[in-house]
């Protein structure tokens, strides 16, 4: 009995402390289109800001049913495009997919065909841009980011990837050509991305707290056994900060940066609303496990957070268009 009374207490200290630890950070509108929170029916949370990021990424036909019955893509290893011009073209070689004409009036169908070996290592891929002629080599740029799902890191392994992917691309941006060509994939933003902080998802088997902002605890040796105890987080190990939302997100993420300025922890979180994840589909996701080492890309020293710290969360909203 004594045990219970002592959870049950512990649990209102922790819920107390995530619904008082963060005090309200301007987030008026300004002309980057940043806007105050709105989620769960227009609630307002007066310390996150949300960011509908512009990006010039290609929309793409996602169509799981679709399929490429052309026979011009070469069997051997290598990266290859075709363009479309018309939708009679893209009806000759395309089974399962039907498009507005329309879209060939200032577009084409681009076509990518990958057909490679790749050490994954949870590399996934954000979107395509750019795509070029220089020096008679054809490019396209790619971003990626280093994905978890849950708590766990897609194992390292080689593996023959076959891929074919649609997307929509101006006709302004480069000129027509005829049958099938080699093309170059620059992921040269993968230093940048990699040096992202990794974070792991939580589930939670209790209850989330009833606190409408987002909020952090501090997780250390001295209170590790009544954080796991108390909420049974799964494996919330080694020293970090535990940072509850109080909605679900949509779609994947990342978390790009986390630090400290004066007395205020400021989170960016970037999130993918185009990329499934189904860990977060599959399961309630309130709370995201930072481990603050200077390995993981964490610039927070544990020691330097202030018992009055307050918390700012930036969320960074990427959604790729598809037909």
């Amino acid at each position: 009995m004594k045990k219970l009374l002592s959870i049950m207490l512990v649990s209102l200290i922790l819920i107390a402390l995530l619904a008082s630890c963060s005090k309200p950070v301007n987030t008026d509108t300004d002309s980057q289109g940043e806007e105050k929170a709105e989620v769960n029916n227009g609630l307002t949370l007066p310390n996150m800001t949300i960011v509908n990021k512009e990006h010039n990424y290609y929309p793409y036909l996602k169509n799981e049913a679709i399929k490429y019955i052309g026979n011009d893509f070469p069997d051997e290893k290598g990266k290859y495009i075709k363009l479309i011009e018309t939708k009679d073209e893209f009806q000759s070689c395309i089974e399962n997919c039907d498009i507005d004409s329309s879209i060939f009036e200032n577009n084409y169908v681009l076509v990518l065909n990958i057909n490679w070996e790749y050490t994954l290592y949870s590399w996934r891929t954000i979107g395509y841009y750019n795509l070029r002629c220089e020096e008679g080599e054809y490019i396209i740029n790619m971003d990626i980011y280093l994905q978890n799902e849950g708590d766990m890191l897609y194992i390292e392994a080689a593996e023959s990837i076959n891929i074919t992917n649609y997307f929509i691309v101006p006709k302004s941006e480069i000129e027509s050509f005829d049958g099938v060509k080699d093309i170059r994939i620059d992921d040269e933003d993968k230093t940048r991305i990699e040096e992202f902080p990794r974070c792991s998802y939580i589930k939670s088997k209790v209850p989330t707290p009833s606190s409408q902002n987002a909020s952090i605890l501090v997780k250390t040796d001295e209170n590790e056994d009544e954080l796991s105890e108390t909420l049974n987080l799964y494996r919330a190990y080694r020293d970090g900060i535990i940072i509850y939302l109080p909605f679900e997100l949509q779609g994947d993420i990342i978390i790009s940066s986390c630090e400290l300025e004066g007395d205020v922890i400021n989170v960016v979180f970037e999130n993918y609303t185009h990329i499934d994840n189904k860990y977060m589909q599959e399961n309630e996701v309130h709370y995201y496990f930072l481990i603050l080492e200077e390995e993981y890309g964490y610039k927070i020293n544990p020691s330097e957070i202030p018992d009055d710290y307050s918390v700012h969360i930036t969320i960074n909203v990427i959604n790729i268009e598809y037909i």
